[in-house]
């Protein structure tokens, strides 16, 4: 996934507005969605973050994080943002 120029952020109370400039959608991320954006935004790696996100949040050992974290990239990817 390419980090996206057309994309403004701007927080909105505790989310995060995602604009795209060039299909002017728009989306509202929740604070985990949140952290996975700015992470990976960041360069950082599904491994990266889910640790961040375990540290962050209260989750249980058996939830699969990875796949939450696979499943947002690709939904932001199919809506690109």
């Amino acid at each position: 996934m390419e980090n996206n120029k057309k994309i403004i952020c701007k927080p909105v109370d505790e989310e995060l507005m995602l604009y795209n400039e060039s299909t002017g959608e728009i989306h509202f991320l929740n604070n985990s969605a949140k952290l996975i954006w700015e992470a990976f935004q960041a360069g950082k790696g599904v491994g990266e973050i889910e640790e961040l996100i375990r540290k962050q949040f209260d989750t249980c050992e058996s939830v699969d994080i990875r796949k939450h974290i696979v499943d947002t990239l690709n939904l932001f990817k199919n809506k690109s943002i």
